[in-house]
């Protein structure tokens, strides 16, 4: 009889059970997660639009340097563009910093999200099982109260239909196994697809970080002015040279003068005999006080990009090209070394520091200097 009234309060007591807050919640986190992770991807490709504009501007000045246009404007400082270009560094570096942070917080909640369903799973199991034991002990009693009496009839009969209800509710238990397996695999999805989008976005935070470092540098090397970084073995270099006559051109920032006034000594060190303009007829050009503050030693503008290295020849090009280098004119002896040995001299290091190739001019052709050899100390690249 205890048998029977233990089958019943199973039967009672396996009401429908409340919605699972829990889970729900769980979900919820991890939407709200991924939300975020989309609103940094926006953030990320905000910051990009924002760095065009400046880099469009370099480039098209960079490419009317590279045809030597004369009219070129100077940089605007004032220019919208820089900050811009800045903000859209600060929006990539936080765009991608919060995919990576957010991408994590959404695994985190797909991972409980999981346990939880596995949790489910688990009690649920213990459940049926307890169901069918419960069952079968009904079905056990029923039996042997027919045996042992027919008086135990209306029992047995009470017993057979708890047993039915308790083989229903084992019924019910096992399609919730099916569905809670159902949702572990699910979530076991979400979770392969949600380490997927972690790589993902682990590897663009790495090239972010990469592509920052190599903004850092380049900002670090535009920043820092050029300087001869061993004037000494310039000087040495040069000295089999001695007495060759050369004029210095420069741009008109401070940093081109700068290094002009360096290769300027380094050259006279070397016993290099610096010549200066007999006349300032050509229109136009600025001329610039760098070795003494009387204006006796002027020298003439340029408006071209690194250091190049010109010579004045009377032999025809064609035939400087054929002939062996030991067999050239001294004065483009000269020069070329004097080329070569700026490349590893000028510091910080960069391939554009000088220029490709020495230029060979005809002989007379009109210059703002007396000197064969001419160095014009242009714009730094």
């Amino acid at each position: 009889m205890s048998m029977c009234l233990a089958s019943w309060s199973l039967l009672v007591t396996s009401a429908s059970s409340p919605a699972d807050t829990v889970r729900q919640a769980l979900i919820e986190q991890s939407d709200r997660w991924f939300s975020w992770l989309v609103v940094s991807s926006i953030v990320v490709g905000v910051g990009v639009c924002l760095e065009a504009p400046e880099s469009t501007i370099a480039l098209r000045r960079w490419f009317r340097h590279w045809r030597r246009e004369f009219d070129i404007p100077p940089e605007n400082e004032r220019s919208f563009a820089i900050p811009a270009s800045y903000l859209g560094l600060l929006l990539v570096i936080l765009g991608v910093a919060g995919e990576g942070i957010f991408e994590g917080l959404s695994s985190n909640a797909e991972t409980a999200l999981r346990a939880h369903d596995e949790q489910v799973l688990a009690d649920t199991i213990l459940k049926a099982g307890t169901a069918k034991d419960s069952a079968d002990a009904a079905a056990i009693d029923a039996k042997t109260a027919g045996e042992k009496s027919s008086q135990a009839s209306a029992s047995a009969a009470t017993a057979s239909i708890l047993a039915a209800g308790a083989r229903r509710e084992s019924d019910s238990l096992t399609q919730e196994i099916k569905d809670a397996k159902q949702q572990s695999a699910d979530a076991s999805s979400k979770a392969a697809d949600a380490v997927s989008r972690l790589t993902v976005a682990e590897n663009n935070l790495a090239n972010a970080t990469q592509r920052e470092l190599a903004a850092e540098v380049e900002v670090n090397r535009l920043k820092t002015p050029r300087s001869l970084s061993n004037a000494d073995n310039l000087s040495r270099a040069l000295k089999i040279f001695s007495g060759t006559e050369y004029t210095l051109l420069t741009f008109s920032d401070q940093e081109s003068i700068n290094l002009t006034k360096e290769i300027g000594n380094a050259l006279d060190a070397a016993g290099w005999i610096r010549k200066e303009p007999e006349s300032h007829s050509v229109g136009g050009i600025a001329y610039f006080t760098i070795f003494s503050d009387k204006g006796e030693d002027a020298v003439p503008s340029c408006l071209e990009v690194g250091v190049n290295v010109h010579v004045v020849s009377q032999v025809p090009i064609a035939v400087l090209k054929a002939m062996p280098f030991s067999s050239s004119p001294k004065e483009v002896q000269a020069a070329s070394i004097l080329r070569q040995e700026l490349i590893p001299s000028i510091s910080p290091s960069d391939e554009s520091n000088v220029g490709k190739a020495l230029e060979v001019e005809p002989y007379k052709t009109p210059t703002v200097s007396d000197g064969p050899v001419v160095v014009c100390v242009g714009k730094k690249p």
